[in-house]
Protein backbone atom coordinates (compact mmCIF):
# COMPACT_ATOMS: atom_id res chain seq x y z
CA UNK A 1 0.00 0.00 0.00
CA UNK A 2 0.89 3.25 -0.77
CA UNK A 3 0.74 7.14 0.59
CA UNK A 4 0.14 9.33 -2.59
CA UNK A 5 0.84 12.87 -1.87
CA UNK A 6 2.51 12.39 1.06
CA UNK A 7 2.50 15.66 3.17
CA UNK A 8 -0.51 17.27 1.82
CA UNK A 9 -4.02 17.48 1.96
CA UNK A 10 -5.13 14.16 3.70
CA UNK A 11 -1.68 12.27 4.06
CA UNK A 12 -1.42 12.12 7.35
CA UNK A 13 1.67 11.24 10.06
CA UNK A 14 -1.17 9.34 11.87
CA UNK A 15 -1.38 6.49 8.54
CA UNK A 16 2.22 5.69 8.96
CA UNK A 17 0.93 4.32 12.40
CA UNK A 18 -2.21 2.59 11.79
CA UNK A 19 -2.18 1.34 8.09
CA UNK A 20 -0.08 -0.92 6.67
CA UNK A 21 1.80 1.16 4.27
CA UNK A 22 5.04 -0.01 2.12
CA UNK A 23 5.40 3.25 0.30
CA UNK A 24 5.10 6.94 0.50
CA UNK A 25 5.19 9.26 -2.41
CA UNK A 26 6.50 13.07 -1.79
CA UNK A 27 4.25 15.19 -3.58
CA UNK A 28 5.68 17.46 -5.73
CA UNK A 29 5.06 20.83 -4.47
CA UNK A 30 8.24 20.24 -2.14
CA UNK A 31 10.43 19.11 -4.74
CA UNK A 32 9.52 22.30 -6.81
CA UNK A 33 11.41 24.23 -4.75
CA UNK A 34 13.69 21.95 -3.35
CA UNK A 35 17.01 23.49 -5.36
CA UNK A 36 16.80 26.87 -3.73
CA UNK A 37 17.51 26.30 0.19
CA UNK A 38 13.87 26.73 1.15
CA UNK A 39 12.21 24.46 4.06
CA UNK A 40 11.13 22.01 1.13
CA UNK A 41 14.73 20.76 1.14
CA UNK A 42 14.61 19.97 5.24
CA UNK A 43 10.80 18.74 4.58
CA UNK A 44 12.20 16.67 1.94
CA UNK A 45 15.12 15.11 3.96
CA UNK A 46 13.04 14.61 7.15
CA UNK A 47 10.58 12.43 4.79
CA UNK A 48 13.57 10.59 3.17
CA UNK A 49 14.84 9.67 6.88
CA UNK A 50 11.21 8.64 8.41
CA UNK A 51 10.51 6.74 5.69
CA UNK A 52 13.65 4.91 6.20
CA UNK A 53 13.61 4.35 9.44
CA UNK A 54 10.23 2.70 9.10
CA UNK A 55 11.10 0.46 6.17
CA UNK A 56 9.55 2.06 3.58
CA UNK A 57 10.61 2.42 -0.16
CA UNK A 58 9.87 6.71 -0.71
CA UNK A 59 8.78 8.06 -3.95
CA UNK A 60 9.61 11.70 -5.25
CA UNK A 61 7.17 12.98 -7.66
CA UNK A 62 7.17 15.91 -10.06
CA UNK A 63 11.10 15.77 -10.44
CA UNK A 64 11.66 18.23 -13.94
CA UNK A 65 15.40 18.97 -13.93
CA UNK A 66 18.82 17.05 -13.83
CA UNK A 67 19.43 19.16 -10.64
CA UNK A 68 16.46 17.41 -8.47
CA UNK A 69 17.44 14.06 -9.72
CA UNK A 70 20.88 14.66 -8.12
CA UNK A 71 19.79 15.48 -5.14
CA UNK A 72 17.34 13.08 -4.47
CA UNK A 73 19.64 10.69 -5.23
CA UNK A 74 22.21 11.82 -2.67
CA UNK A 75 19.06 12.09 -0.23
CA UNK A 76 18.95 8.24 -0.93
CA UNK A 77 15.34 8.83 -2.15
CA UNK A 78 13.92 5.06 -3.46
CA UNK A 79 11.88 6.43 -6.54
CA UNK A 80 11.97 9.43 -8.35
CA UNK A 81 9.09 10.32 -11.48
CA UNK A 82 8.48 13.08 -12.81
CA UNK A 83 8.82 15.31 -16.06
CA UNK A 84 12.59 15.09 -16.07
CA UNK A 85 11.92 11.39 -17.48
CA UNK A 86 8.82 11.40 -19.36
CA UNK A 87 5.38 13.01 -20.04
CA UNK A 88 2.28 10.92 -19.40
CA UNK A 89 2.21 8.47 -22.65
CA UNK A 90 -0.34 6.45 -24.05
CA UNK A 91 -0.58 2.71 -22.86
CA UNK A 92 0.03 1.33 -26.21
CA UNK A 93 3.35 3.41 -26.54
CA UNK A 94 4.83 2.48 -23.11
CA UNK A 95 6.72 -0.40 -23.70
CA UNK A 96 9.29 1.68 -25.87
CA UNK A 97 9.20 4.74 -23.65
CA UNK A 98 10.02 2.04 -20.63
CA UNK A 99 13.09 0.54 -22.48
CA UNK A 100 14.43 3.83 -23.86
CA UNK A 101 14.45 5.43 -20.24
CA UNK A 102 16.01 2.50 -18.67
CA UNK A 103 18.74 2.73 -21.27
CA UNK A 104 19.26 6.70 -20.25
CA UNK A 105 18.87 6.04 -16.46
CA UNK A 106 21.20 3.01 -16.43
CA UNK A 107 23.57 5.84 -17.73
CA UNK A 108 22.96 8.57 -15.59
CA UNK A 109 23.25 6.25 -13.10
CA UNK A 110 26.61 4.40 -13.79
Amino acid sequence: MAIDDFGVSHASLNYLRVLPVDKIKIDKVFIQNIMSGSKDYHIVTSIISLAQKLGLVVTAEGVETEEQLELLTRMNCDEIQGFYFSKPVPHDTIEGVTKSLKKELFTLLH
